[in-house]
């Protein structure tokens, strides 16, 4: 057993590699840099790549700031890679797992896209349009731009990771099936209550009054929106904890109907919330633009000034008006709502149109061109406040787009919000956090036991370390792994905190080769799943990683 763990570590030790330092960490720190991600086009919506910073200038609240870096990002394609390389992981040794692709880390990849099929928000109809349109685009997919698909339902579910391979993500496209959310209510679903309760309403003398169409409308379809605005924003933050380590810019392909809620932290329209605000906010602090594709195309346009035809609403002209003014409101509030998300991000909002390539293509295009400014902040007093962000370039005719500000606090999760956080996202099917960049190497202790050895592998560059009076270097790492049932349900847990009080010398060994650790955890016979996950406990930034089971030689334990 001596041996089998030597050979463990020595695996471990081969996988010493430095990691490439996460580009958020300057912005999470706060008293450092701001990093804005720009994209131009011209009138035409073509981008622009020829740029210099001299053309740029960055306000923050009116006050001018000096750009302190500056990268400008040209994609150029380039012919498809043969299939079996589009196919080929990064290269690991057997037994060996990482909660980053190292491919679409490479500083190569112009930008990562992210495709959220939103089934909660969407009606059956919007969601056959949006499928049939999001298949046809990925049978031509641009060549050299990761893209991975999600999809979001009472959950959000990881469809396939991040892959160049067309066909690969064709085939999970195609497992995307209709699918009615009990907290959602289509139109057509709260008309024909509406003409209910108007039928109920002329029934003679004792019978209710007449219904105002317009604002049952509005109030039917509002049913269990607190449910998906919660279900939604969760989602959104594990999008955001499974692209944290990928340094540059994630383009966020929202697919969705509707969904009424005002992300923006200033001015006032219907359902303001403040954590969506700040959950827009997490985003493009992470270089994350949210691309809204409303999936009604150009039906949601026509339906709302088309006169009801299969439901009668009462007698005249007034329940028709109503109804016709609350599909309106209704289409406004969704709209808005998109629009300001996308504004706030640095994306783009496309509705009331049926070109769905079209908007594919755009953010595809421009999303892959863009620049990247970097400030350091004039006004030091990190107060919690949001702070506007403007960009301007000296050449006329030009679009910018470009998250519109941050918020300027120091605030990090207490550590029982940070542990409460971590152990969320180590339950199987929570799509994988990259806060925290780390490798795993999992190998059964012997052959006539049902114990396996966990081996961990953490950058030293990629924890954050705190000075001592006494000159050391202090850190907290956590080492967690869980193993589920079938069902579900957690059956052995191993975890382990682990102090680190290093003096220079050691620090300097830690920045060069990293930080091993292993621990034993019981997988019993119907156990299913294995989640291993590393927590810092200073900034609360984690990782986590589901190992696919059926690739350990541990089906005679089972």
């Amino acid at each position: 057993m001596k041996a089998r763990l030597l050979a463990v570590v020595g695996l471990l030790a081969a996988l010493a590699a430095p990691l490439i330092l996460r580009p958020q960490q300057a912005i999470e720190v706060r008293s450092q840099l701001v990093v804005v991600d720009v994209t131009v086009t011209d009138g035409h919506g073509r981008p622009v790549t020829d740029l210099k910073r001299s053309d740029f200038q960055v306000f923050e609240n009116d006050k001018p700031q000096r750009i302190v870096a500056f990268q400008p990002h040209a994609f150029k394609p380039h012919p498809p890679e043969p299939k079996a390389a589009q196919e080929a992981p990064a290269q690991l040794p057997k037994g060996v797992f990482s909660n980053i692709d190292a491919r679409s880390r490479s500083p190569s990849v112009p930008a990562l896209n992210i495709i959220l099929f939103d089934q909660l928000n969407s009606s059956f109809e919007s969601q056959k349009f949006g499928r049939q349109e999001l298949i046809k685009f990925l049978k031509s997919l641009p060549p050299g731009q990761p893209t991975a698909l999600f999809e979001l339902r009472e959950s959000l579910r990881v469809m396939t990771s991040f892959s160049t391979d067309s066909s690969r993500l064709v085939a999970a496209a195609e497992k995307l099936v209709p699918y009615r959310s009990g907290w959602f209510v289509s139109e057509e679903e709260a008309e024909r209550e509406i003409a209910q309760r108007a039928f109920l309403s002329e029934m003679g003398p004792g019978s209710p009054p007449p219904p105002d169409t317009g604002a049952l409308l509005n109030r039917i379809r509002s049913r269990g929106l607190g449910e998906r605005l919660r279900i939604t924003l969760r989602a959104f933050r594990s999008l955001a904890n499974a692209v944290a380590g990928y340094p540059g810019r994630k383009n966020l392909l929202w697919l969705s109907e509707a969904f009424p809620v005002r992300f923006s932290p200033e001015g006032t329209v219907a359902r303001p919330n403040v954590m969506a605000s700040s959950t827009a906010a997490r985003l493009a602090s992470l270089q994350v633009a949210v691309y809204p594709i409303d999936t009604q195309g150009l039906a949601g346009m026509e339906h709302q000034g088309s006169t009801p035809g299969s439901v009668a609403l009462g007698k005249g002209p007034a329940p028709v008006a109503g109804l016709l003014a609350g599909r309106r409101q209704w289409a406004w509030e969704s709209q808005t709502a998109m629009d300001t998300i996308a504004e706030d991000t640095g994306g783009r909002a496309f509705s009331n149109s049926s070109d769905l390539q079209g908007a594919f293509n755009h953010v595809f295009d421009a999303g892959a061109n863009y620049y990247t400014l970097a400030y350091a902040p004039t006004d030091q007093n990190w107060n919690g406040e949001f702070r506007r962000i403007k960009v301007t370039v000296r050449r006329e005719g030009l679009h910018l787009a470009y998250r519109k500000g941050y918020y300027a606090t120091q605030w990090s999760p207490s550590p029982e919000q940070a542990e409460q956080k971590f152990l969320k996202a180590m339950y199987p099917g929570i799509p994988e956090a990259t806060m925290l960049a780390f490798k795993t190497v999992v190998k059964p202790a012997g052959t006539n036991t049902r114990e396996l050895i966990v081996g961990y592998y953490v950058s030293g560059e990629d924890v954050a370390f705190q000075n001592s009076k006494d000159g050391r270097k202090l850190a907290q790492i956590k080492f967690a792994a869980i193993a589920y049932t079938r069902n579900g349900k957690p059956s052995s847990v191993a975890s382990h905190l682990v102090t680190l009080r290093l003096k220079p010398k050691e620090f300097g060994k830690v920045l060069q080769s990293g930080i091993f650790f292993r621990q034993p955890i019981q997988f019993r016979p119907g156990d299913d799943r294995l989640c291993v996950g590393v927590l810092d406990k200073q900034t609360g930034s984690f990782g986590t990683l589901d190992v696919p089971v059926e690739s350990l030689d541990i089906e005679h334990k089972r």
